[in-house]
């Protein structure tokens, strides 16, 4: 039979964490949507056209907005959750009747179940039904970020224009196989591409000479067609943002057809490896606050929840960067980040008393 305390705690457990992960992911979607709002407030308020262009493009972007904090929400939630508990010394209440760590925890994890499905629904669902009709996805397909391989050279494309055959703010990194290492960086305002060739604008390039690196400017630049990746095929399936079943046949029958298939392959590990993000950074903000329950480490343990939160963020793009140059199979650049932190997790959850 249960204490009456064990049904009753771990629903309060669970409604702070629920009104802290609201406040959270509000205060934070805001502070994006405010930062963006500065930079063309002029536009926006200069006609009623504006303000309302505004309004839709900030729906439109807000499924992404939420997909992109909510990992870093969950752990900031978690954080003030069990730091509340600390400062009022509810904390030690809850460890002194026998409610330890791990029970402490069960409640936050079966919340990250629906949170967990809510997030896929708006990462595969709710985005793509506010985005604007085929027309209007069509548009915003033609300036997208892209990354590829060719030989021993890897492109960054921070914008592609498909209509114009146009690319602008180009990365084009050269390496060197043995020993590994960057040797020669690219850097290109802008091109378009001819009838069999490309000519590039604004051409800066950094080369690695006897351990010193140095650069020499040049106006322009005529490339072969075939020394540049063939940025220009339509973008038939938008992976990131398709069902995992819709995706897995989608696979298949590439794979079918001969077709590269690694790029995709790692959309799919990573819609797994998404929703496991947010029952890590539950383990992980819990772990910090628990580790030490004196106030005067509450700074310090704010302070590290925010470089781990960062660290994973940064860590996991440079993964996923990797895994679509091919540097890295599909599924280990979708997991990587989240075995590094994992392995952390656990270790600070082993040291909390």
């Amino acid at each position: 039979m249960k204490l009456p305390y064990q049904r009753t705690l771990p629903r309060y457990i669970a409604r702070s964490f629920l009104i802290n992960l609201g406040i959270t992911l509000l205060f934070l979607t805001m502070l994006l949507l405010v930062t963006s709002l500065f930079g063309q407030i002029d536009r926006i308020f200069s006609s009623l056209d504006g303000f309302v262009g505004f309004l839709v493009k900030t729906g439109q972007t807000l499924p992404s907005f939420v997909e992109m904090l909510l990992p870093m929400t969950v752990l900031f939630a978690t954080l003030f959750t069990f730091s509340g508990f600390s400062r009022t010394s509810e904390l030690v209440a809850m460890k002194s009747i026998g409610f330890g760590p791990g029970k402490m925890l069960a409640p936050l994890l079966m919340l990250m179940l629906p949170v967990a499905l809510l997030a896929y629904f708006n990462q595969n669902y709710l985005h793509v039904w506010v985005q604007p009709s085929d027309e209007g996805r069509q548009e915003i397909n033609m300036e997208r970020h892209q990354w590829q391989a060719l030989g021993n050279r890897l492109f960054y494309f921070d914008k592609i224009n498909m209509a114009k055959g146009a690319v602008s703010d180009v990365h084009i990194f050269h390496w060197r196989s043995a020993p590994s290492a960057i040797q020669e960086i690219d850097l290109i305002e802008k091109g378009h591409r001819e009838e069999n060739t490309w000519l590039f604008e604004s051409v800066r390039t950094q080369k690695l000479d006897k351990g010193l690196w140095w650069m020499e400017r040049i106006p322009s630049r005529v490339v072969p067609d075939e020394a540049f990746p063939n940025i220009f095929r339509p973008l038939k399936l938008d992976a990131h943002h398709t069902p995992l079943v819709d995706l897995f046949l989608a696979i298949r029958e590439l794979e079918r057809q001969g077709r590269y298939v690694a790029f995709y392959l790692q959309e799919w590990y990573a819609k797994f490896a998404y929703a496991y993000t947010l029952f890590l950074m539950v383990v992980l903000g819990a772990s910090l606050t628990q580790s030490h329950i004196r106030r005067g480490k509450a700074g310090g343990e704010v302070m590290l929840t925010i470089f781990l939160g960062a660290s994973f963020w940064i860590g996991n793009e440079i993964f996923q960067m990797l895994g679509r140059g091919g540097y890295l199979t599909p599924l280990l650049a979708a997991w990587a980040a989240n075995l590094l932190f994992s392995v952390v997790a656990l270790t600070l959850f082993a040291r909390i008393r």
